[in-house]
């Protein structure tokens, strides 16, 4: 059935709004995989809960997985966006912000970063996933606060992008100029 909503009359993908990403208010009775929080004492700082969810539902975790969703007011996307809203710099630079913005959202500027759109007390922003934080599991109710949560195919999505950013193991760099000499010789 799911599969159905997904496509379009023409069987196209459908197109995701903002609202359709998150649950707000929270449904689940205790914090889970996808969650968006904040720490009570700096609620203007958003995370994502990305503790493995089986741990979570079968209270076993001692720890709760936290990774920084960097504000939209700051970092690269703020730098990004703030030369296209000015619109002083030359053309040539403006147009590679605007290139980088639309990589940063579709996702494929950088592993270490998931775009998440604003929506209501959403931020949004850049789940940077260098900037991990953890909270031991008894205390969390205490320090942090559920703003809302990813709904189950985006926060798949998001796990995977964690996944395979923390999986990567990179190869030593070939002596280009030995290669070069055998690929034309």
């Amino acid at each position: 059935m799911q599969e159905y909503l997904e496509i379009t009359e023409e069987s196209d993908f459908v197109k995701f709004h903002p609202a359709e990403i998150y649950i707000t208010p929270v449904i689940k009775t205790n914090v889970f995989t996808g969650d968006i929080v904040y720490k009570n004492d700096v609620p203007t700082q958003d995370f994502i809960v990305l503790s493995p969810s089986c741990d979570l539902a079968q209270k076993k975790a001692k720890d709760i997985l936290l990774i920084n969703i960097e504000d939209p007011s700051k970092g690269i996307l703020n730098e990004k966006t703030g030369i296209i809203k000015k619109n002083t710099a030359g053309e040539e630079v403006i147009n590679e912000s605007k290139n980088i913005v639309a990589r940063l959202v579709y996702n494929n500027y950088s592993p270490k970063y998931h775009y998440i759109p604003p929506y209501k007390d959403i931020k949004g922003g850049l789940i940077n996933f260098q900037k991990l934080w953890s909270c031991r599991a008894n205390t969390f109710s205490d320090n942090y606060t559920r703003r809302g949560s990813v709904t189950m195919s985006f926060t798949k999505d998001i796990i995977s992008r964690f996944s395979y950013y923390y999986s990567r193991q990179g190869s030593p760099d070939f002596e280009f100029e030995e290669i070069m000499k055998l690929i034309i010789a």
